[in-house]
């Protein structure tokens, strides 16, 4: 996400799933900004679904000899005789300083047909990024402009203020005319 290239200009790009905080680092963000800005028209529209605070407060609240990984509260979606399972949580191995913890994702595949069962988990780091950090690394950035905070599912009645921002969200950005 910190090193592509796509020829432009487009109107409205987009970053769905919470991908922003798999860039680590303040650079990887800021390129990435940069980036988007590049591939976009003046004026055009970035539009980035993030979750901000609440998925890491069980990093600083629980001790990593403490922590035990919970898949239970997962939703399930099915489709004929396929059932597939997902659930995730975050949790050790953590750096508390660069707010990095591990995310940990668990998927179950059931064919009911046959019985048949599929289990997979795996583990990449995230990194929990705050509403003030990420208005900070758009201004250092020099290229985007935040328009709006938006709510769960982009309902736009569904405001909220950076500086409160908590649990999942979208924020909407736009290119500046003249970059700074």
């Amino acid at each position: 996400m910190s090193q592509f290239g796509l020829s432009g200009p487009f109107d409205l790009a987009t970053c769905w799933y919470d991908s922003l905080p798999y860039l680590l680092t303040n650079d990887d963000i800021v390129r990435h900004l940069r980036l988007v800005a590049s591939v976009l028209a003046r004026g055009g529209i970035y539009l980035a679904d993030m979750g901000f605070g609440r998925w890491a407060d069980a990093m600083w609240s629980t001790g990593e000899a403490e922590w035990v990984p919970d898949f239970s509260n997962g939703w399930t979606a099915r489709r004929g005789d396929l059932e597939v399972y997902h659930d995730g949580c975050d949790g050790p191995p953590c750096d508390r300083m660069a707010h990095v913890c591990t995310e940990y994702m668990f998927f179950r595949a059931t064919d009911r047909s046959s019985g048949a069962v599929s289990e997979h988990t795996f583990a990449a780091l995230k990194r929990a990024l705050h509403p003030q950090e990420f208005v900070a690394l758009t201004t250092a950035a020099g290229a985007l402009d935040i328009a709006g905070w938006f709510g769960g599912g982009l309902q736009l009645a569904d405001t909220f203020d950076q500086c409160d921002a908590r649990g999942r969200g979208v924020v909407v950005m736009r290119k500046r005319a003249i970059e700074a």
